[in-house]
């Protein structure tokens, strides 16, 4: 049985969001831009859920690779020191803490469309 659980689900979570911003880059640049839209977060808003996928969803092939390398890298270290629940909280907030990042921006006059997960990571280290 796989030990750490969290991580693997944490990874699972990020694959299952992100291939299909992987089969719209495939397809056209409309198709990926409107796949990325829909699963990023932006502000104001596009979808209600934008800033819980935008946590798991990766517009690039490096950003989803290292991001990956990363979750495997600190994941299993920081379960194992903290536990699986602190281990989704800290993840959880830190992501969507940045993924509300575009209100900022959006303040400056700036609109911006987050996706990734580097931040969450940044949240687990810090903690």
């Amino acid at each position: 049985m796989y030990r750490f659980k969290s991580t693997l689900i944490a990874f699972l979570l990020s694959t299952a969001f992100t291939i299909p911003i992987f089969i719209a880059m495939s397809i056209n640049q409309v198709t990926y831009e409107i796949i990325v839209a829909l699963l990023g977060s932006t502000w104001p808003p596009i979808t209600p859920w934008g800033f819980i996928t935008a946590i798991f969803a990766h517009p690039s092939y490096t950003d989803y690779i290292f991001d990956m390398l990363t979750l495997w890298m600190i994941g299993p270290y920081f379960e194992t020191m903290f536990g699986s629940r602190n281990f989704w909280l800290t993840f959880m907030l830190s992501g969507i803490a940045s993924a509300l990042s575009p209100i900022l921006y959006y303040a400056m006059g700036t609109p911006v469309l987050v996706g990734g997960s580097s931040a969450r990571y940044l949240g687990l280290l810090a903690s």
